[in-house]
């Protein structure tokens, strides 16, 4: 079992089927890589009996995000030129989505030195497997839709790998010794000047108990346990 707790010490590289038809829009693209990486998490599901960190658990991000999103909106949009305001605001939609779906793609645990304890994660690791993984399966897109159409719509920009890799960290959870409780320390870091983007997914991720009631909290609270 601790063997199968390493699993993603030998991720490989997520390949591109040359044979599927291209991307016509950004949009197209990002679907393929939500679809990539939810195939991906039902694996990890299986493999790791995993419970809580499961595509259900990535929809209600999502479901989330989204209220987030259309709740700051307007404001959003009121800070924003007009002939940039829709095409860019449609955009983020797309990467808060992504983001959404794919943070929790891959789960690592520390191998289990004693049999009959608990499964335990190290900080940040599971997350920096999870970029990998995830920019890895991108920039494979993005060099298969480019041989055929070079400056393509559909292509992820820098840019767009940035927002991505900053809202999954964004997401890395610390444990508080002084009162029990796990918190986001990036949202708490003046240094860090998170995009929106980043504080949406990261509000999201833990946001169960603020937006959805006790007794989502509490099913999430024992659907963890059970997984670790």
């Amino acid at each position: 079992m601790n063997q199968r707790n390493q699993d993603n010490q030998y991720l490989s590289h997520p390949s591109i089927d040359e044979s599927d038809q291209l991307p016509s829009s950004f949009v197209e693209a990002v679907t393929r890589v939500k679809t990539f990486a939810l195939l991906e998490m039902e694996k990890e599901t299986e493999r790791k009996q995993l419970y809580y960190h499961t595509c259900d658990h990535v929809n209600g991000v999502q479901r989330r995000a989204d209220r987030i999103f259309q709740a700051i909106r307007p404001d959003w949009e009121a800070g924003l030129d007009n002939d940039i305001a829709p095409d860019y605001l449609s955009r983020i939609k797309q990467l808060i989505d992504l983001c959404a779906i794919a943070h929790d793609m891959v789960q690592e645990f520390l191998p289990q030195i004693q049999p009959y304890t608990s499964r335990r994660r190290e900080s940040g690791v599971s997350e920096a497997a999870t970029i990998t993984k995830l920019l890895d399966y991108i920039k494979n897109q993005n060099e298969w839709i480019s041989k055929q159409t070079p400056n393509h719509l559909a292509l992820f920009t820098d840019s767009d790998l940035q927002i991505i890799t900053e809202a999954i960290n964004a997401t890395i959870c610390w444990y508080d010794t002084s009162d029990n409780t796990i918190y986001q320390p990036d949202l708490y870091s003046y240094d860090k000047n998170l995009s929106l983007v980043a504080r949406i997914i990261a509000l999201a991720d833990l946001g169960t108990l603020g937006m959805e009631g006790i007794e989502a909290f509490n099913e999430e609270g024992s659907l963890l346990f059970l997984e670790e």
